[in-house]
């Protein structure tokens, strides 16, 4: 993952009123917290960080901040979006160091068609998200399971995840998070079944 650079002054005032300013000047109120540093307010250029926030890494997007002191990396701990509009409002800055690892949730999605779903059953996907440890930019925009060759009744854990050097999954290596059950066959036969008796009393009485 590369870095998205975001232009932020630090900033003195503070309070409602001079938020609504900044706003009203196309800008951007925020903080800056974390190791490394003490807390500071923050006037931020906010048409890099949506880009940044639109990116396939999304919130765990790797920020640059160009401050005057100096440039200083974090990712976004928290936004505050506008009730009507969505837009931007306010947002929270966390200090991060490339060589310390993170503790995030990054998108889990699944690909493919199971064999099991082909032969009449169903597919249980357990998770939106999957908590990992890594590097600032080695997180992974998303991880994503091949489900292709799963069977009936075959269960996907965090133990069969192939991810890449330095990411580490913080969840116990039985957690489930794929599964193909039999339900839907089961289902398919049963509602066969009924059809088939179903037909067979509604034959005329003699008839074969």
């Amino acid at each position: 993952m590369e870095s998205f650079e975001v232009s932020a002054e630090v900033r003195q005032e503070h309070g409602k009123g001079h938020a609504r300013k900044i706003r009203a000047a196309g800008k951007l109120p925020g903080v800056l917290y974390g190791p490394g540093g003490d807390a500071v307010s923050l006037t931020i250029e906010p048409k890099p960080l949506v880009v940044a926030l639109k990116s396939p890494y999304r919130r765990n997007s790797v920020i640059k901040l160009k401050l005057q002191g100096g440039d200083t990396l974090a990712v976004v701990k928290d936004l505050t979006t506008h009730p009507v509009t969505d837009a931007l409002i306010h947002v929270d800055f966390y200090r991060v160091s490339p060589d310390r690892p993170v503790v995030t949730n990054v998108p889990f999605e699944v690909e493919g068609r199971a064999v099991g779903v082909q032969r009449g059953g169903g597919l249980r996907k357990m998770a939106r998200t999957v908590q990992v440890k890594a590097k600032p930019l080695d997180v992974p925009a998303v991880i994503t399971v091949n489900v292709a060759p799963l069977d009936l009744g075959a269960i996907f854990t965090v133990a069969d995840l192939k991810l890449d050097d330095g990411v580490e999954v913080t969840l116990p290596p039985a957690t489930k998070l794929v599964q193909v059950t039999a339900k839907e066959l089961r289902k398919a036969k049963t509602e066969a079944e009924g059809e088939g008796d179903a037909k067979a009393a509604a034959k005329p009485a003699g008839k074969k």
